[in-house]
């Protein structure tokens, strides 16, 4: 047997694979982090490995003058493009799911390191995260700290990109495909068998949440920053991202209800804020398969989302209120009756909602 052709052989076919799967992942760009013409009609959820992809897009070159930031609330519902669209200025979506007031200061500071051009934050303040917000946070900023041939090999080499790239083709060339993504990253289409168990998931997962909250929350740390980046000529615009009524319902049998009074009225000294984190006619959506406003408890859809960027720009639509120290407290016993109303409606979920959190699934 020759092996030294046989070694040739297989070094070549390893980098012909190679580049194969390099010049495939860079056109079909699945994550939307190259800055190429190259469209499809159907993308995946572009989550996957988003710390480093997201970070990759952020340090191409661009211009932006406003930021998204927050955790996984506003990254699925809030849909840049439609943000530039309707105030001519371009932003960027830097939320990413689980991100903490420290990663996301870190990632505000990056950003204008990279884009000393924008001259507004648009921060989603979670009350479940941002409650009591901890001296110190242990990051892993490793997907951030890649160097640069690190990261575009994962980007352009990994198993993820590469099943992102064969879903993105299968997808745009099957036309009754009725579940998809745009070029943002925004699920725009929804059907869910399984939507009950997609509930009870997150209900589960939040189903001690607000227990140990005390009635004088820390947002001290988010006031010094906010006065920090206004002192660099940066606005911030604060709102409270919606949930799915269920997530109250959580709150108040925990105890917790009135907590969302404190901790409102607390963010609103630091500022006045645009609040949609209340029973609405969007959160107390009946669960179903074909859910339009929520594909869960804690997540709502881009339908959602655009109304919170009409309320934010154009001041358009009842739904989102401007909350400001002088109206927590009566916009509050409104909410709470919206929420006894809802309840009344919906006992069997609201003994279901109790059995979790007592027992769990």
């Amino acid at each position: 047997m020759d092996y030294k052709s046989y070694n040739k052989k297989l070094l070549f076919s390893i980098i012909i694979t190679f580049l194969t799967l390099i010049t495939l992942n860079y056109l079909v760009n699945p994550f939307q982090i190259f800055n190429h013409g190259l469209k499809f009609k159907r993308y995946p959820e572009l989550k996957k490995q988003e710390r480093l992809t997201k970070t990759i897009y952020l340090e191409q070159p661009g211009k932006y003058d406003v930021l998204f930031i927050g955790t996984s609330r506003p990254d699925h519902s809030l849909d840049a493009q439609y943000y530039t669209e309707l105030s001519g200025k371009k932003a960027i979506n830097m939320c990413i799911e689980g991100a903490g007031f420290y990663e996301q200061k870190f990632i505000i500071k990056r950003a204008l390191k990279y884009h000393p051009e924008i001259k507004t934050v648009l921060l989603g303040v979670d009350f479940d995260s941002y409650y009591n917000i901890p001296d110190e946070e242990k990051l892993d900023l490793s997907q951030y700290n890649k160097n640069i041939l690190n990261k575009y090999t994962t980007a352009l080499l990994s198993y993820d990109a590469t099943g992102a790239s064969i879903i993105t083709i299968i997808k745009s060339l099957t036309p009754n495909c009725q579940k998809g993504f745009n070029a943002n990253g925004i699920k725009t289409l929804f059907h869910n068998d399984k939507i009950n168990i997609s509930f009870d998931t997150t209900i589960n997962q939040y189903k001690a949440s607000g227990i140990d909250f005390p009635s004088n929350p820390d947002l001290s740390q988010l006031s010094q920053f906010i006065k920090e980046l206004n002192s660099k000529g940066v606005e911030v615009i604060i709102f409270m991202p919606p949930v799915h009524a269920t997530m109250f319902e959580i709150l108040k049998q925990n105890g917790a209800w009135d907590r969302i009074r404190d901790f409102k009225l607390e963010l609103a000294k630091i500022q006045p804020f645009y609040d949609f984190y209340y029973p609405s006619e969007y959160s107390i959506e009946t669960i179903n398969p074909d859910m339009q406003y929520f594909f869960e408890s804690s997540h709502c859809t881009y339908i959602v989302g655009n109304k919170i960027i009409e309320k934010i720009i154009l001041n358009r639509g009842d739904f989102g209120e401007y909350a400001q120290t002088n109206n927590i407290n009566t916009n509050h016993k409104k909410h709470t009756k919206m929420l006894e109303s809802w309840e009344k409606e919906n006992l069997p979920l609201v003994e279901h909602i109790e059995k979790v959190r007592k027992e769990g699934l």
